[in-house]
């Protein structure tokens, strides 16, 4: 997996990272209740478990891709 096919893989889960959703509720009830600093502790986290989520989805399906070659032959 070259350089470029991650960057390719970023650019198409930016979208769905960024979608709001549950995780930006949480960020806004903490912030607006404990302040600024607790929000960006959620969001941080978040970030950092979709970070995770979407590299482990990935290279599951890299690794899907490479060993379809040798399990569907031509």
């Amino acid at each position: 997996m070259t350089a470029r096919h991650v960057a390719a893989f970023a650019v198409a889960v930016l979208p769905i990272m960024l979608t709001p959703g549950v995780s930006m509720t949480l960020a806004t009830q903490r912030t607006l209740r404990d302040g600024p600093a607790a929000g960006l502790r959620v969001a941080a986290g978040t970030a950092c478990g979709l970070t995770v989520h979407a590299t482990a989805a990935g290279l599951g399906l890299a690794a899907l891709v490479a060993r379809s070659a040798t399990a569907l032959p031509c």
